[in-house]
């Protein structure tokens, strides 16, 4: 969806208005082709109406639907048989709507989706583990890097997904290599509200830092304990930080066993 989107606009863009233009162009792109270049010509039909496409685009593919994700002997009756019938019910949607919900037909300034749903988004910055009665998101706050005299945060979210009601305390201890210094602690507590009202959600930070960066990478664990009813029940989480350090080093291709044995990067 994302590597779509940007190929359509990016294409809508580039071909100024010619609709070849576009459509080729987001062929040449590669990947989802079928999809960009066929959105790229529902647009600019929308836009600018079908008698703008010309008959070369039209003519080998024709006006007829057909289709094979609907059972064609069972919903004969109902499947449209071309794209001005198609056109004509989608208008006809959009007019009851209009009128069952108020919609208005002033263009929209504001794109922004709610901000309930843009915790959709959010979990894509994450790493979510999902354990019973909790999940936990592991935010980076950033690239997942450390330095040697910069400080790191990382942060913990803890979701209480118990089905029954419940409110539980979390001991929180983390575990890291000897030269990590750790703040506020490396043992903390939090107390994660009831699941089922929804709010049941506490973040916790911590602030890791090194005067000398030895290792590559430095590996470490949240280990998580119920205080309460699930007492015995451990939980462990773990997270990567990257020293940035050494030098790049370029690769290149070279042939390696028989022909049919594709190319293999090496250093």
């Amino acid at each position: 969806m994302p590597s779509n989107l940007f190929i359509i606009a990016y294409n809508l863009i580039a071909g100024q208005g010619d609709l070849g233009a576009s459509m080729c162009g987001a062929v040449w792109f590669g990947e989802d082709t079928d999809c960009t270049a066929g959105t790229i010509a529902a647009l600019h039909g929308i836009r600018c109406g079908i008698d703008s496409i010309e008959d070369k685009w039209i003519e080998p593919i024709g006006t007829k639907i057909k289709t094979i994700s609907i059972d064609p002997f069972r919903m004969e009756s109902r499947i449209l048989k071309d794209i001005y019938a198609f056109s004509a019910r989608i208008a006809k949607i959009h007019e009851d709507a209009v009128k069952k919900f108020g919609l208005s037909q002033e263009p929209a300034g504001d794109f922004m989706a709610p901000d309930w749903f843009c915790n959709i988004y959010d979990d894509m910055r994450v790493v979510t583990y999902r354990f019973d009665y909790v999940n936990v998101r592991l935010d980076y706050m950033g690239d997942p890097v450390i330095r040697a005299g910069e400080p790191k945060r990382i942060r913990f979210l803890l979701s209480n997904t118990a089905r029954s009601v419940s409110t539980e305390r979390l001991n929180l201890h983390l575990y890291t290599a000897d030269e990590l210094q750790v703040s506020p602690s490396k043992e903390l507590s939090t107390l994660v509200t009831m699941g089922h009202m929804g709010s049941g959600i506490s973040a916790v930070e911590f602030e890791l830092s090194l005067e000398q960066a030895a290792r590559p990478l430095y590996r470490g664990v949240l280990e998580i304990t119920f205080e309460d009813s699930k007492k015995g029940r451990v939980l462990h989480v773990p997270f990567v930080l990257l020293n940035e350090g050494g030098t790049h080093v370029d690769s290149k291709f070279e042939k390696s066993g028989p022909p049919m044995c594709p190319n293999q990067p090496r250093v």
